[in-house]
């Protein structure tokens, strides 16, 4: 995907850049940047390349129209591909909740204190600090 990017991005950037200009050559006929003859060179016609791209845009989004089996296929690897990712990084967050309070728990020197184990509000508003009265009204 990240080749596709990448070509996407240095072929706007290609469009988008002015022409190359002509150059004179020793006997006076224009030459185009590549050293072929100007009169010679393919005209880009912008026009044309945007009709071309708005087909393949209608074409690649018709595609699931034409093989509904493939859809169905790409649409269950791609939920089970989100499952194990739902999955895993509420794993990964939990182990590293976890090293957190252990570490913290090792600093201080107190027992470590573990995610199932209930929570009183004293331990809550333990570490609150006391509001500041507001100055006279």
């Amino acid at each position: 995907m990240l080749i596709l990017r990448i070509a996407f991005w240095i072929a706007v950037v290609a469009v988008l850049l002015p022409s190359a200009p002509s150059m004179s050559s020793s006997d006076g006929t224009a030459q185009a940047a590549s050293g072929a003859p100007a009169g010679d060179a393919e005209v880009f016609d912008a026009s044309a390349a945007v009709d071309m791209a708005m087909n393949t845009g209608s074409d690649v989004l018709s595609f699931c129209e034409r093989n509904d089996a493939v859809c169905d296929t790409v649409a269950a690897g791609g939920s089970h591909v989100a499952n194990q990712l739902i999955y895993y990084t509420g794993e990964a967050v939990s182990w590293a909740a976890q090293a957190l309070i252990d570490a913290r728990s090792a600093e201080t020197g107190a027992p470590g204190v573990s995610p199932a184990a209930p929570v009183t509000p004293a331990e809550v508003t333990a570490d609150v600090p006391a509001p500041i009265p507001s100055q006279g009204a």
